[in-house]
Parts: C-alpha cells; structure tokens; sequence
C-alpha cells in the first residue's frame, strides 16, 4: 500500500480520482476522504500503483547513489533512463551514463554502446564506433560482445561481411560456454560455411547448446535430426 496526501483547499467531501505517472508508466487511484480546516491533508491509498511509485523510489535510490562512481550503480541509471523507469525516458542522457559507466571500469557496458551506437540509440548513428565498441569488448573477453562480433561479421551489418572472422569469434564463445556462439558455430559445420562440412562437429556443439537450454538449438535437432536418440 502507498500512500498519497492530497490537500484540499476547501473543506468538505472530496471524491474523484488522480493518476501517477512515473516516466511512461501511469496509474489511477481513486480519491475519497472527508477535508476540515484547509489546506489539512488526509490520506488516500493508492493500492493499485505500487509498480509506479516502485520504479520512482529505485530511480531515487540510483540517483543518491550515483556520487559515488559505482559503475554498477551508473549502469542502472542509464537503464532507467533508457526504459523511463521512475524518470521521463531520455536515451541521451542514458547514453552517456554508460560513458561514464566505462570511464569507471565498467566493460560489460561496451556491448549496450555497441548496439546503441550501431542503431542510433541515445546518439548518432556510427559503424565504425560501434564495432570498436563490440571489439573492445570481446578483446577484453566480453561474452556479449564476442557473440555480436560473431554475428556482424556473419551477416555484414556494420561491417564488411566476413565468414574467417565470423568463425573466430563464434569458436571463442563456444570455448566460453556460450550457447548462443555453439548454436551458429554448429550451424556453420552443418552447412560447410568456411569450415570443411563436419556433421560430427555440429552434432557435437549443437547439443551442447541444447544441453545449455538454448532453444534454437533443440528446435534445430528436431527438424533436422542430427543426434543420435
């Protein structure tokens, strides 16, 4: 239960209602409570609106706690403000937060400015920024951004297509234990792409990433039947 004060500026009955907004989340509570002596306020519970009033409190507690160069805290905040959790939505200002998030030493941050960067969210769209983002990142063992590398230079999205560096990347992240990277890794022995056709080695990393709880991959063993029941 919240509760919200209400202050009248005449005596008597009031009823109605208010709505909460918090960023791009709005709730309705209703108003109905008895005023003597304005402006005294009296109570109203707003029941239904804990969600609202829940993203204004943790947006609060982010904010106090930005002064102290947390980058895990910066990180949060830029969340917030890329979502409009608890604040108006502001993908500058969410942009830039995670700036300052890698300035404090946060790396996982390189793979979200990788991707916002690549589709112009909270800044100009850049290519060229946004795949030395990605690669910062999977230089520095990043698993995220080492699965988009694999992916842009599977596809050419940012970047010149190429199946070598594809390969390589895909080869880290399955060393890494990432499904996402065995799964296409898998793919790419199926179907002979760069590697020799190796039906062995396919089988072998598609179920991995099915054993991993990938669902792509267990769909993909059913239709093509590659493992051995």
């Amino acid at each position: 239960t919240i509760t919200v004060k209400y202050l009248p500026t005449v005596a008597g009955n009031h009823s109605g209602t208010i709505t909460l907004t918090s960023g791009t989340k709005t709730a309705t509570v209703a108003l109905d409570g008895t005023a003597k002596n304005p402006p005294l306020a009296f109570a109203i519970s707003a029941t239904n609106a804990p969600s609202v009033f829940n993203s204004i409190k943790y947006f609060s507690l982010a904010k106090e706690a930005y002064s102290t160069r947390d980058p895990k805290t910066i990180k949060l905040l830029a969340k917030y403000y890329y979502e409009g959790i608890g604040v108006a939505k502001d993908e500058r200002r969410g942009y830039s937060l995670l700036l300052e998030a890698l300035d404090c030493g946060d790396i996982s941050v390189y793979y979200q400015l990788g991707l916002n960067t690549l589709n112009g969210k909270g800044t100009v769209k850049d290519n060229d920024k946004a795949f030395y983002y990605l690669a910062s990142g999977a230089e520095q063992n990043d698993i995220n951004c080492i699965y988009a590398m694999g992916m842009m230079h599977t596809s050419g999205n940012g970047v010149n297509q190429d199946l070598t560096k594809a390969s390589y990347w895909f080869s880290k992240g399955a060393k890494e234990n990432d499904a996402r990277c065995m799964y296409n890794l898998a793919l790419f022995y199926e179907k002979g792409i760069y590697f020799t056709k190796d039906l062995i080695k396919a089988n072998f990393w598609l179920k991995k990433a099915s054993e991993m709880g990938f669902l792509k991959a267990k769909e993909y063993i059913q239709r093509q039947m590659l493992v051995n029941n």
